[in-house]
């Protein structure tokens, strides 16, 4: 599985505890993906009152949508999975934009692609 590690902020001297912080200009990731390969998000989510934005995430070859982070019982912080889909090349450049502006800025934990999933869906039909 090929994944844009949760360190790659630290590289680019960037402060964040577990996640990047996306302001509200957005961020733009280029990254490997082998054609096929599903594609995966992980962000954060806290509780019954929302505290991050909702973003539009659009990427090549992959369907464009509005991600509202979900609302959850209780008061902690957990992450989320979402599929973003197949990439149709070798190299995704996915944009993540805020729609609106909240308490805590949008955490973004990994962005990851995995062929095997592809196979083991097949295996398992």
């Amino acid at each position: 599985m090929a994944s844009w590690p949760v360190a790659w902020h630290a590289q680019r001297n960037i402060p964040s505890k577990y996640a990047y912080e996306v302001s509200s200009s957005g961020i733009q990731l280029d990254f490997p993906a082998e054609e096929g390969a599903r594609v995966y998000l992980n962000y954060m989510s806290i509780g019954k009152t929302q505290q991050y934005p909702s973003v539009h995430i659009t990427g090549n070859g992959l369907s464009s949508r509005d991600l509202q982070p979900e609302k959850l019982p209780g008061d902690f912080h957990v992450t989320r999975t979402i599929n973003l889909g197949r990439a149709e090349q070798d190299r995704i450049t996915l944009s993540i934009t805020p729609i609106e502006v909240k308490e805590l800025p949008f955490r973004l934990v990994g962005v990851a692609s995995c062929p095997a999933c592809e196979d083991m869906a097949k295996a398992r039909s």
